[in-house]
């Protein structure tokens, strides 16, 4: 065999042999709707690889899965997809070429046997998510097993419940290849290894020791070598005969050999010998990394694998050898192989194998006449198979023929051809011999397989051979009567009592009859009739009786009938007719009435008539009535002997009527007629017809108390469960009604969830269904119902009549009224609007709703703001005088049944809270419990907005006690942060004969002047105001003082300053005894300086300094702050020059419980004014 490079092999290989497609069943055009689906479903891609790492390790090198790490390995060179009986995951790509969503899809993956028409090695399913348009998902097969080796194929054909746009690109069709043995030179264990033959680690592919002719790379074989390495002995006796495809080996070599020294690859044939296969010689590669594979053409293509003869070479003793020789020309490394691959398809094993018979029908036949058996035959095996049928314990002289139910006959060359899982009809035909025994025959099928005679499958069965037709008479126990001069019409019975149908002809001929005397068929009977197996038929005669017969008189004919089929099968009978007696009977009721005859379920009533004989001879009557009969009904004539009476006379009889036990009101009985026959003339004569018996209503219901609650609830609904039953025989309407209740409580009735509008119920009968409903009494007690006490709850129904059984129509049950003490706390639904510095008062009521004391209820409250602040106190008071709580405590206390209480709460607006804070005060209050046993709580809220504040500040300058030579100056400053108009009005009081002037005006003492500050929402309102104050005369010293306040005297101030005016100097004391020149010089020097001094000081004061922290006036030494008091507030706050401020005298049992000190001095009267009363 020629040396090829790598690379050109590879290339070669890229076109790895390709596998034939399978012939299967090609797929007829769909028949497209009008509309398209906008699917368009194909399998793009197949990716396989093995499921388990170590499989993937040592098969990787020559299998499908790509890339192989450390290994350039083109991704199409591979020889095999798995190895046999190894698990494998199956990567398939499907995607959507269509415009529509694909909905849930279904991939179908199948791998078949190459060699058979149909035989399934995997039939997995998988589903897929929703593919969008032009969408693409992945979805695996894990552990896919084959085990089979061989040239197999793969197909995957992804669905959904829809028709696909284009149904010729669904199914992905590939080749899917099997190893049967795949070696890794890992261990010669089994193997038969000649000299310088073993496993090596120089180089290698999957497991890392490959098999080596040689003594490695740094050492050669040796001359003159002929050594051998053979495989052991495998059975491959399992090969299809004539396989399609090439079945051999392969592997990767490496290495090299002196010219003339060459590895030769032998098959043992099944006589035991050597035939070569291949050669490798010369070498292979620069360096033993440098691996080649085989590459050939055979059956017309390019393979990997070194053919084998498919006839000869695979048997129970296959084996393969590797044959070494060397000359002595010279000496080499020798050459290493691995990844030793064998590939042959193994043929069906018996297993798969199977079929199931099952019969459909059989119909028998008479002998000598065909009749079939339909079977079933259904391949559950996993091949596709033909079988033959045959019977094998056919008796003889029997003839047996098989075909289709279409008619078509099974060749017996090509059997019956059936896919796995496909199920197909034969018809075994089967013709007994003409003297075969009448019965059933036990009869074995058997089906035989074409493919592998082997396997057959056995089925009992049986055949009905049948009797032959047998044509019978039935002669009349009766003799056929008819009146002198008169023809009448009479009926034969005829039957065929064999077992085949039949046609029969049938023959009428006199036997003894009389001149004047005829008998035939009828005009409208047909000569001949058609007869199946063990029918009776009626044959109509009529026959003439000459005028003036004597009654009683006979006459004879002869009754023949033939099978059509058989002459053979005849029968003729001889039948007597009489003359008869002409008769003349009137029929009536004994007594006629228009009122119906009411009969109660169950009983009986007797309908008489009265029979007259109008004849001229005596008659004889058999009794008989005519009724089409309803379900449960009996309608009897009486029982007696035929009715013998003379001519002229009359007698009575009745019609029983019995009502079925289970009849219902209104029923009417059947309509029946009596039918009197003349046992002398065989005339017959009809009774009036009766229709007028009618079932009476009967009232029957019943009350049962099912269940309830385990007591009454005061205020609530109290449910109880009631069964009512109408054991009546009539629908009615049922009255439901309280006995003997209060007339304070109240009831109505849910059915199926819906409150009647009428305590009343309306029932059918048990035969519909409808007799009976359990429903609910829904019983109001009203909470004035004390609680604790027994109540006998009594409930009555009452139908529209009167009631069979009225000791069944009221229950009773006893029950307790329930205790409840269930709180309601009630307070203004409105928003209060307060003003920094005031108190506001909340009321709330709780009361319990209840029926029964509450031992503990509690109430409390909480307050927050927004923003919060610590200047808001807040106090609860249950009831005038009652206990009191402050924030987040709880006061506890009873209250019966029924009682209220009020709760004050008192929220004191500090000072200091900033306007438009928003203040929520949420009163709770718990007590009772709810249906679950919890404590009921409820709470109601209350929001204040801060949203009004009266500030009014203001302050009188300079210092007081100063001295002034001709006038003092001073500035009254007024600043108002309230959130309205202040009118403030002031007035100075000052000595007498002195003048006081306030911005330029006079000001008269103690005369009021007014201010007002208007309200300014995002600044202060401000007034300064400028007084200077003059001694005209009078005292040199006095007190100014201030009076302000605003108009409602709210907000109040006051001050005062004291003046001292400067003296004037008395002439001639002082200067005239103490003054001489040099005093006069100083002191006018000083006089100099003072009013220097005196200029700087005045410029001071008109013009205010840099510094100044008031813009608007001269500097304040002193001043005061008076801030809006509550109305309700009785403390006296003065300035800070002076004054008290009152506090009230502490309780004689002390502060109140919670109260500090501080809070007494500033909250302690408010607190006296709302329990009203002082300590």
């Amino acid at each position: 065999m020629p040396r090829i490079g790598v690379v050109g092999l590879l290339i070669a290989l890229l076109l790895v042999q390709p596998i034939a497609s399978t012939d299967l069943p090609m797929v007829d055009d769909v028949q497209h709707s009008k509309k398209n689906s906008g699917v368009d479903l194909r399998t793009t891609d197949v990716s396989i690889r093995y499921s388990n790492p170590s499989d993937e390790s040592q098969f990787k090198m020559f299998s499908s899965n790509h890339p192989i790490l450390g290994f350039e390995r083109p991704e199409d060179l591979y020889v095999v997809d798995s190895v046999n009986s190894t698990p494998m995951d199956i990567e398939v790509t499907v995607r959507n070429d269509g415009t529509a969503a694909s909905g849930i899809i279904t991939v179908q993956m199948l791998v078949l046997h190459n060699e058979y028409d149909r035989f399934e090695l995997a039939n997995r399913s998988i589903t897929m998510n929703s593919l969008s348009a032009n969408g693409q998902a992945t979805a695996t097969f894990f552990n896919v097993y084959v085990n089979y080796s061989g040239n197999h194929t793969l197909l995957v054909t992804p669905s959904f419940q829809g028709v696909d746009d284009n149904p010729n690109n669904d199914i992905l069709n590939r080749h899917y290849t099997v190893a049967n043995f795949y070696f890794t030179c890992t261990s010669l264990v089994g193997w038969n290894a000649g000299q310088y033959w073993g496993t090596s680690t120089d180089t290698a592919l999957s497991m890392g020791q490959s098999c080596h002719i040689g003594q490695g790379q740094s050492g050669s074989y040796v001359d003159n070598l002929q050594t051998d390495l053979m495989t052991p002995i495998w059975d491959m006796s399992d090969i299809v005969s004539n396989p399609t495809r090439t079945n051999g080996l392969t592997f990767f070599y490496s290495g090299s050999a002196q010219p003339n020294d060459s590895m030769k690859v032998y098959a043992m044939n099944n006589q035991g010998n050597w035939d070569e296969l291949a050669t490798i010689a010369g070498t292979v590669g620069a360096t033993l990394s440098n691996w080649k594979t085989i590459s050939n053409n055979h059956m017309g293509h390019t393979t990997p694998l070194i053919p084998a003869d498919t006839a000869s070479h695979f048997h129970s003793n296959s084996r393969f050898k590797f044959s070494f020789t060397s000359d002595s020309s010279g000496t080499d490394v020798g050459y290493w192989f691995d990844d030793f691959v064998v590939v042959y398809d193994q043929s069906a094993r018996m297993e798969e194998y199977n079929l199931d018979v099952s019969g459909v029908f059989t119909d028998g036949s008479i002998p000598g006449s065909w009749g079939k058996i339909r079977l079933e035959l259904t391949n559950t095996g996993n091949i596709s198979d033909s079988l033959v049928p045959s019977v094998t314990n056919l008796p003889n002289d029997w003839n047996v023929a098989f075909s289709f139910p279409s008619g078509a006959g099974v060749n017996p060359n090509s059997g019956v051809r059936l896919l796995p899982g496909e199920s197909r009809q034969i018809d075994v035909k089967l013709q007994p011999s003409p003297n075969a025994t009448v019965g059933f025959v036990p009869l074995t099928f058997m089906a035989t397989s074409l493919q592998n005679p082997v396997f057959s499958v056995l089925e009992p069965m049986q055949f009905q051979v049948s009797a032959d037709r047998i044509p019978y008479i039935h002669v009349p126990e009766t003799k056929p009567k008819c009146a002198p001069g008169s023809s009448c019409a009479f009926f034969v019975d005829v039957e065929n009592i064999g077992q085949a149908t039949d046609v029969f002809d049938l023959q009428v001929t006199p036997k003894s009859l009389d001149d004047g005397w005829n008998v035939n068929l009828a005009f409208d009977q047909s000569g001949s009739v058609r007869l199946v197996p063990n029918q009776i038929q009626s044959v109509k005669f009529v026959m003439t009786v000459p005028s003036g017969e004597a009654p009683d008189k006979t006459g004879e004919f002869w009754f023949t009938m033939v099978a059509q089929n058989d002459t053979a099968r005849t029968i003729t009978e001889s039948i007597v007719v009489q003359a008869s007696m002409i008769s003349d009977a009137q029929i009536e009721f004994q007594s006629e009435s228009n009122q119906p005859t009411m009969l109660t379920a169950g009983d009986r009533v007797e309908i008489k008539y009265t029979l007259t004989n109008l004849a001229s001879r005596q008659d004889s009557f058999d009794l008989s009535v005519d009724f089409i009969g309803k379900i449960g009904w009996t309608v009897e004539a009486e029982q007696r002997p035929p009715i013998v009476i003379n001519p002229g006379a009359s007698t009575t009889f009745y019609i029983a009527v019995t009502a079925p036990t289970n009849a219902q009101a209104n029923d009417i009985a059947p309509e029946f007629k009596p039918i009197l026959t003349s046992t002398r003339s065989d005339m017959q004569y009809e009774g009036p017809t009766y229709s007028n018996i009618i079932i009476e209503t009967l009232y029957d219901v019943r009350i049962a108390i099912v269940d309830s609650e385990s007591e009454l609830k005061p205020g609530g609904t109290t449910t109880i469960d009631l069964l009512i039953q109408n054991d009546g025989n009539g629908p009615t309407s049922v009255l439901v009604s309280l006995i003997d209740a209060p007339t304070s409580w109240s009831y109505s009735l849910r059915l199926d969830g819906v409150v009647l509008d009428e305590p009343r119920l309306d029932l059918g009968v048990a035969y519909t269904g409808d007799h009976m409903n359990e429903l609910e009494l829904l019983l109001f007690v009203p909470m004035t119902e004390a609680g604790g006490e027994f109540h006998t709850v009594s409930i009555a129904v009452e139908p529209e009549g009167v009631d069979l059984n009225p000791e069944n129509n009221a229950a009773s049950l006893d029950m307790i009224t329930g205790r409840i003490n269930f709180p309601n706390l009630n307070g203004s639904m409105f928003d209060s609007h307060a003003m920094v510095g005031s108190t506001v008062a909340l009321n709330a009521t709780v009361m319990n709703v209840g029926n029964a004391l509450e031992s503990s209820m509690d109430v409390g409250f909480t307050v927050s703001s927004s923003p919060p602040t610590t200047d808001v106190v807040a106090f609860l008071t249950a009831g005038i005088g009652g206990p009191t709580s402050e924030s987040g405590e709880v006061l506890t206390f009873p209250m019966g049944a029924g009682t209220s209480k009020l709760l004050f709460i008192d929220v004191v607006i500090g000072e200091n809270v900033p306007l438009n804070t928003r203040i929520v005060v949420t009163i709770f209050v718990e007590g009772g419990f709810d249906d679950e046993g919890d404590i009921v709580r409820e709470e109601h809220q209350n929001l204040i907005i801060v949203d009004q504040q009266r500030k009014v500040e203001m302050r009188l300058s300079n210092q007081d006690n100063l001295t002034l030579d001709e006038r003092g100056e001073l500035w009254f400053n007024i600043t108002s942060q309230s959130t309205q108009t202040e009118d403030v009005v002031y007035a100075f009081a000052y000595p007498e004969d002195w003048q006081m002037m306030c911005d330029s005006a006079l000001i008269a003492n103690n005369a009021p002047v007014n201010v007002s500050l208007a309200f300014s929402r995002n600044s202060d309102s401000i007034q300064d105001i400028r007084c200077e104050v003059r001694r005209l005369s009078g005292s040199y010293t006095g007190d100014v003082v201030l009076t302000a306040s605003t108009v409602d005297e709210t907000i109040q101030f006051t001050d005062t300053r004291t003046y001292t005016f400067e003296k004037p100097i008395e002439s001639g004391g002082f200067f005239s005894e103490t003054l001489n020149g040099p005093t006069m010089i100083a002191l006018g020097f000083g006089l100099v300086i003072l009013v220097a001094i005196l200029l700087v000081a005045r410029k001071q004061r008109s013009a205010p300094a840099e510094e100044e922290a008031f813009l608007s006036g001269p500097p304040i030494t002193q001043s005061t702050v008076v801030e809006t008091q509550p109305a309700e507030t009785h403390n006296e706050f003065v300035s800070e020059t002076g004054g008290t401020s009152s506090t009230p005298a502490i309780p004689d049992g002390g502060l109140p419980d919670g109260w500090s000190m501080e809070q007494w001095v500033h909250y302690g009267q408010q607190y006296l004014d709302r329990l009203g009363k002082q300590p």
